[in-house]
């Protein structure tokens, strides 16, 4: 180090040389005394000052050595300020929210709540605009003899959102998420559910061809396992196959058989994935089993199983994925190559979305499917129940829309895609269970009412008008 020195330090943003001499101690003989030293301080001053961040440099730079040393330290410096400048750009980009990445992920996420909003609203227009009757044809031809005259009539049952359902005949026990199939043309068997915080694994049979007043359930057989939240499905015509679940501690995969002649359960086929609330239809044009989404411990589900029930072995394998998961959907068959997902949830929301599963090559030993966008429901459901009221129209009944446990029902016409206002149910009712009893009979079982499970039942009967066909009008 030279004997005449300059300490610098970095106290502030600014290296600043002091204007008077630097005071050194026990100064040599021959050396003029300090006040003598000639430093250029105004020369040192354009050199050596440079815009340093605070606690960045603390040096000491030799005023009258041979330079070498002083231009190293101004080359760090310039280093040093030229890193700081680029790491503070970087920084101010990452933390300005005004930034162009801000701008632009504000626009989507602008974009995306504004395409929401626009959906929610076309729903509830269309809601509101839903007609509130419905005129459903049977389908058969009545035939009418006159003395005069044959006339055939057509006999068209009547909806209407006026309609009231009326009380049905109580369970044995209560049974929120509970399961029913029809055993025959007289009698249905509702499966498992839970009361509180008890699954339950039980069943109980309906005879509903007597009197609606002296209507009552019997005890059936007993499932080998305690099942809330399954499914059930005709196997064959003797044969029921009820559908995974959960029994309180576990998310099921296996299955069971219920014999629809001797009542007796003996073990189905294991699924590929344990699934609780799935949905299950039939492609009768290829004889398989579709199981449809559900949860487990992992979530929701949008994976799907297909069982050949044709198969000498049942087996289930698997089947195309979903657009999106659906826990709690229900799925109703369009023909025999079509079956239509509806509603459900994943982690975040309560769809009005529906999906639709084609069969693409029938003719093939293994048929492949194919999954495409359907219609929007009228009111995003999941947990809910549906009954096919002919062969064109399905009555969507109750489940949760995301915010309240629902009492309302609506009618999809499964050819116009359009939805008309159904009557609404004597109690809310999420997860419940309904069939058709016979052609202009449905009944709806249990579920839940925010804070209790029902045992009740409601019973809903359509009118049947007859209609004779009329000449064309002629103009006047």
């Amino acid at each position: 180090m030279g004997d005449d020195v300059a300490m610098v330090a970095s106290g502030e943003s600014e290296l600043v040389v002091p204007d008077s001499p630097v005071m050194v101690e026990d100064e040599p003989a021959g050396v003029a005394p300090p006040s003598e030293v000639p430093v250029k301080t105004e020369e040192v001053r354009r050199k050596v000052v440079r815009r340093v961040p605070t606690r960045r440099f603390f040096g000491i730079i030799d005023l009258e050595g041979d330079g070498a040393k002083s231009e190293d330290e101004l080359q760090d410096f310039v280093a040093i300020e030229a890193l700081e400048r680029r790491r503070s750009a970087a920084l101010a980009v990452a933390a300005d929210p005004k930034g162009s990445a801000g701008k632009r992920k504000r626009a989507a996420v602008t974009e995306e709540r504004k395409e929401e909003e626009d959906g929610e609203e076309r729903v509830a227009k269309r809601r509101k605009q839903q007609p509130g009757a419905v005129l459903l044809d049977t389908g058969r031809i009545k035939t009418m003899v006159t003395a005069t005259s044959l006339v055939n009539l057509r006999p068209m049952m009547y909806l209407s959102a006026c309609m009231r359902w009326g009380a049905g005949p109580s369970m044995g026990v209560r049974r929120g998420a509970c399961a029913v199939a029809l055993l025959d043309e007289s009698r249905l068997l509702v499966l498992g559910g839970n009361e509180g915080l008890s699954t339950v694994g039980t069943t109980e049979v309906l005879d509903f061809t007597v009197h609606p007043r002296r209507m009552a359930f019997q005890p059936g057989p007993r499932l080998s396992s305690q099942r809330r939240e399954c499914a059930v499905i005709p196997l064959d015509r003797t044969r029921l196959l009820v559908v995974g679940g959960y029994d309180g501690a576990h998310f099921l995969n296996t299955t069971e058989i219920v014999d629809l002649v001797t009542l007796r359960v003996s073990p189905g086929p294991r699924m590929i994935h344990r699934r609780a609330a799935p949905a299950v239809a039939v492609f009768q044009g290829i004889g398989r089993i579709l199981v449809v989404g559900g949860k487990n411990a992992f979530g929701c589900l949008e994976t799907t199983e297909v069982l050949d029930i044709r198969a000498a072995a049942l087996e289930f394998k698997p089947g195309p994925s979903l657009r999106m998961q659906r826990a709690g959907p229900t799925a109703a068959p369009l023909d025999g190559n079509r079956i239509m997902v509806l509603g459900g949830h994943d982690s975040s929301r309560t769809h009005n979305t529906t999906e639709v599963i084609t069969v693409v090559d029938p003719g093939v030993r293994s048929p492949r499917l194919a999954v495409s966008p359907g219609p929007l429901l009228a009111t995003p459901r999941s947990y809910f129940a549906s009954v096919m009221l002919n062969a064109g129209n399905l009555h969507v009944i109750g489940g949760h829309d995301g915010y309240n446990y629902l009492d309302t029902t609506d009618v999809l016409n499964l050819s116009s895609m359009e939805f008309t206002t159904g009557p609404s149910m004597r109690k809310r009712r999420f997860m419940c269970a309904a069939t058709a009893i016979a052609e202009d009979r449905v009944v709806v079982l249990g579920g839940t009412d925010v804070s209790i499970d029902h045992n009740s039942t409601e019973m809903l009967s359509l009118p049947t008008y007859s209609f004779m066909p009329a000449p064309w009008m002629t103009q006047c």
